[in-house]
């Protein structure tokens, strides 16, 4: 009898430590996300380093423009010096398509943001448009979101 007493008080001290446990997890994962100094301070350093943007692409108005391909070549390997990195789903809101974009930091921080795409699709709406409009919208709010210019930006 007494070894079952004392098997179910290791089991009862082995509950208690792992909710201890879950509980510490739990308040460090809050710490992080109420507290973002480690991505604010990335995100700093980032901008810092980040150039301006040449535009080396020309759209059918023959209008140059600093195509997306460019800013992540030039983006990419900054983010990844600081820890830093970013994610952008298209998602609806309420039937309107929109980007959510999160930042996120190697220490577990984040921000992110919600953009919806104000063009009102129609069903007979192109699938090429809409891909273009989407394109489009990424490309700016990737580079609103972290900050980046392009040359000569109007």
């Amino acid at each position: 009898m007494t070894d079952n007493i004392k098997y179910i008080e290791l089991e009862i001290e082995l509950k208690n430590l792992h909710k201890e446990n879950e509980d510490l997890k739990d308040k460090v994962k809050a710490l992080r996300q109420e507290n973002n100094s480690f991505l604010y301070s990335a995100l700093s350093k980032f901008q810092g380093e980040m150039p301006v943007v040449p535009k080396t692409s020309k759209s059918f108005g023959n209008q140059t423009y600093a195509s997306f391909a460019t800013i992540k070549k030039i983006a990419n390997p900054i983010l990844a010096k600081h820890g830093l990195s970013i994610r952008q789903d298209p998602i609806t809101v309420d039937g309107i398509l929109a980007f959510k974009t999160k930042i996120m930091h190697s220490s577990g921080q984040f921000d992110e943001s919600i953009f919806l795409i104000p063009t009102p699709f129609k069903e007979e709406t192109h699938r090429n448009e809409i891909g273009s409009t989407m394109s489009y919208f990424k490309r700016h709010i990737y580079m609103s979101f972290l900050g980046i210019v392009a040359e000569d930006d109007e």
